[in-house]
């Protein structure tokens, strides 16, 4: 494989589930592994009519409730969550303000920056970035309040949570429940746009691997569907091109998944990707190169700066 084949990489890096619900949200297909499906909640109360009223009347009345404990504070966040996540006509700046408030009621519930109530609501809270592109760097501060502090790491292994690790440290391997078939095939299989691409790895079918493979992926990563798939299901889908790049049953599925995480960070492509999406993509791409090339890449390289180097004799 030619030195330009990743020269892309290069240019562009820079930056479990335990109890898994695996749900799509009803009038989307966004697949929510964490959260339980809107009508298993006790939502259909008379206190729960307050997404109804209007914008600031709706955001008093959801800090109230969650300080009078009506609804319980787990189901109040799922609750609001699926709402915004659901077909509306909620105005940007309104968006912002109920993620901000769904933020400070989770950071009170939990006492800290990072409880167990964030992942739902982070994982949620990334698919309205990619929704709402025109307010990312506003919906990314807020989830970065929600986010823990630097991980403690022991050989490279962190101790958050699945998922979570993901985000905070996309450089270093998946974690378990994202990196072993086992795991990883439970939730293809739970995800309706994944699940018939997991069968095709799971017999270890190369053709119906390759087959599957191409139009799964790019349904996944097209700005056509960004609003439509949630930051959950393009994790996993990453997860399952890494796994492949590592785990093919033939060479040529392994060229494949190659191919298309190559496709999705070069820019031309008008793929939109979050930040850890990129670093997910390329840190093994560039692993895969020093590996075949038998060079160590420097690590300004990593951060998408300079050009990757050339040995006397490479093309």
């Amino acid at each position: 494989m030619s030195l330009r084949h990743y020269l892309v990489v290069f240019v562009l890096i820079g930056q479990l589930i335990t109890d898994t619900y695996a749900f799509v949200l009803p009038e989307t297909k966004i697949w929510l592994p964490h959260t339980p499906p809107a009508e298993s909640m006790a939502a259909a109360t008379s206190s729960s009519s307050f997404l109804n009223l209007p914008h600031k009347e709706a955001i008093s009345a959801f800090k109230t409730l969650f300080v009078q404990r009506k609804i319980p504070p787990t189901e109040l966040f799922h609750k609001v969550l699926h709402w915004l996540l659901s077909p509306n006509s909620m105005s940007c700046k309104d968006l912002v303000e109920w993620c901000d408030a769904l933020a400070d009621a989770v950071i009170a519930r939990d006492g800290c920056r990072f409880g167990k109530n964030s992942i739902p609501i982070i994982f949620g809270l990334q698919t309205l970035r990619l929704r709402n592109t025109l307010f990312m760097r506003n919906l990314s501060e807020t989830v970065k309040r929600l986010l823990p502090e630097e991980p403690r790491l022991y050989n490279r292994e962190s101790t958050w949570e699945p998922w979570i690790h993901e985000l905070k440290h996309p450089y270093h391997r998946f974690s378990k429940p994202l990196r072993e078939w086992g795991p990883l095939k439970a939730l293809l299989m739970s995800e309706p746009r994944l699940s018939s691409l997991g069968s095709a790895i799971h017999s270890r079918q190369p053709e119906s691997i390759i087959e599957k493979l191409n139009p799964t992926i790019k349904e996944i990563f097209s700005r056509e569907s960004a609003g439509d798939v949630s930051s959950e299901t393009r994790l996993v889908a990453i997860a399952t091109l890494v796994y492949l790049l590592k785990n093919a049953p033939d060479k040529y599925v392994g060229e494949k998944a190659d191919q298309l995480m190559n496709s999705l960070i070069n820019p031309h492509n008008g793929y939109v990707l979050l930040s850890h999406e990129r670093t997910l993509l390329g840190t093994p791409l560039i692993k895969r190169f020093e590996q075949h090339h038998s060079i160590k890449v420097p690590m300004r390289f990593w951060l998408g700066v300079g050009h990757p180097p050339v040995r006397e004799g490479q093309s």
